[in-house]
C-alpha cells in the first residue's frame, strides 16, 4: 500500500501542478534532487512568491538599469556656447535654455544700467531650473532679426509663479526697451494677457541681446521659449485645450461621486470629492489659470492661494487612504487572489512527503 501510494504521490503532484497552470497562476514544476519535486510556492510568512535564480538575474538586471538611468538623468549636464536665434521668415519658436547665458549676482547685488549689465560675466546655461535663490538671476540671449517686415516676438515663461521679471532689450540702433511682467503684477499691467508670464516686443532688424533679469521667492523654473505671433497663438490655443479637457475630466469625477454620494449617503464619496477638486484645483492654480479666469487683478489672492492650499490638499491624501479602508481591503483581496494555487502547493507539499 505504502509503495503504491508513493507511486500515485508524483502523478497527483503532476496533476496539480497542470491544474494550476490552467488556471493562470504562474505555478511550475521542476526536480531539483532526488528526494522528489519542488513547486514555486507562496511563502507562509509574507505571502511573496518564491524567487529562484532566474527571477534573481532578471532583478539584478533591472537593477543596473536603473542605476544606469539615475546617473543619466542627474549627472551634471556639460555647458554648451551659446548660439544666437535667427529669427527669418521659417522661424517659429525657439527653446531659450539652448541659447541663454546666465548670470547669478553674488548675494546682496544688483547690478543697475544696462552698462553693468552688459558687463557682467556671463556663462554658457547648463540648464534653467536653478531651485530656490535669493540671489538675482541674468539671462542675456542674443537675437538676429531677418524679417522683411516688423512682427511682434513673445517671450514667455512657462512657469507662472515668478515674483519678477524684467526684459531689458538692446536693439542695433543703442535703444534699450524694458518691460516688466511677474506674477506680482495684475493681468492688466502684464505685457502679454495671458495665464503665463512673459513679454511682446518689436524687435528692430539686426542683432539684438535680450536681458532678463528674474528675481523670485519660489524655484527658480525659467523654461522659456520665444514665438513668433502665429506660433504663439497656435501653442496657446493648443495647451489652452489640454487643460480644459484635463480640468473637465476631474469635474466630471467629482460629480460623478457626488451623484453616488447623495444616492449612497456614504461619505467616503464626499471625501473623495473633496480630495480629487482640491488636486485638481491647485494643479490649475499652479499653472496659473485659476487667477487668469477667476481673479486676474489680485496678485495678492493669487499669491496667498498656491501655497495655502497645497498644504490642505497633501493632508486630505493619507485620509482617504484610511477612509476608504485600504489596508484592510488590501488583505481581504491578497487572500482571495489564489486560493486553488494555495490548495494545490499545500497538496503537492503533502505529497512529497509522503513519497519519502
Amino acid at each position: 500500500m505504502s509503495s503504491m501510494g508513493g507511486a500515485t504521490c508524483p502523478r497527483l503532484c503532476a496533476v496539480a501542478t497542470a491544474t494550476a497552470r490552467t488556471r493562470g497562476d504562474n505555478l511550475s514544476a521542476r526536480p531539483i534532487n532526488s528526494e522528489g519535486w519542488s513547486v514555486a510556492s507562496l511563502s507562509e510568512e509574507n505571502g511573496d512568491w518564491a524567487m529562484g535564480s532566474g527571477a534573481w538575474n532578471v532583478r539584478r538586471v533591472w537593477g543596473w538599469l536603473f542605476a544606469a538611468f539615475v546617473l543619466l538623468v542627474f549627472a551634471p549636464a556639460k555647458a554648451q556656447a551659446a548660439g544666437t536665434i535667427a529669427v527669418d521668415e521659417a522661424f517659429a519658436s525657439a527653446n531659450i535654455g539652448d541659447h541663454a547665458d546666465v548670470f547669478i549676482a553674488p548675494k546682496g547685488t544688483d547690478p543697475q544700467g544696462i552698462a553693468a549689465v552688459r558687463a557682467l560675466p556671463f556663462a554658457p546655461s547648463t540648464g534653467l531650473n536653478l531651485g530656490f535663490r535669493e540671489e538675482v538671476v541674468w539671462l542675456r540671449v542674443p537675437i538676429d532679426v531677418r524679417l522683411a517686415r516688423p512682427e511682434p516676438l513673445f517671450l514667455i515663461f512657462h512657469y507662472t509663479n515668478l515674483d519678477d521679471l524684467s526684459l531689458f532689450l538692446e536693439q542695433p540702433d543703442g535703444s534699450v526697451l524694458e518691460q516688466s511682467s511677474g506674477d506680482r503684477l495684475a493681468l492688466s499691467d502684464r505685457p502679454v494677457k495671458s495665464h503665463e508670464l512673459g513679454f511682446r516686443f518689436f524687435p528692430q532688424p539686426g542683432r539684438s541681446t535680450a536681458y532678463v533679469r528674474v528675481k523670485s521667492e519660489s524655484s527658480l523654473r525659467l523654461r522659456s521659449t520665444l514665438f513668433t505671433g502665429a506660433s504663439y497663438v497656435e501653442a496657446e490655443a493648443h495647451e489652452r485645450t489640454i487643460l480644459g479637457i484635463y480640468a473637465g475630466f476631474g469635474i466630471l469625477i467629482v460629480l460623478y461621486n457626488l451623484f453616488v454620494f447623495f444616492s449612497t449617503g456614504d461619505f467616503n464619496f464626499l471625501r473623495y470629492c473633496l480630495l480629487i477638486g482640491m488636486y485638481v484645483g491647485v494643479d490649475l492654480a499652479i499653472r496659473g489659470l485659476t487667477s487668469f479666469y477667476l481673479y486676474p487683478d489680485s496678485p495678492t489672492l493669487a499669491n496667498i492661494i498656491v501655497p495655502d492650499a497645497m498644504f490642505p490638499t497633501l493632508s486630505v491624501g493619507p485620509g482617504s487612504r484610511s477612509a476608504f479602508s485600504v489596508r484592510d481591503r488590501a488583505r481581504a483581496v491578497s487572500s482571495r487572489s489564489f486560493p486553488a494555487s494555495t490548495a494545490s502547493v499545500r497538496s503537492s507539499r503533502g505529497c512529497s512527503s509522503s513519497g519519502r
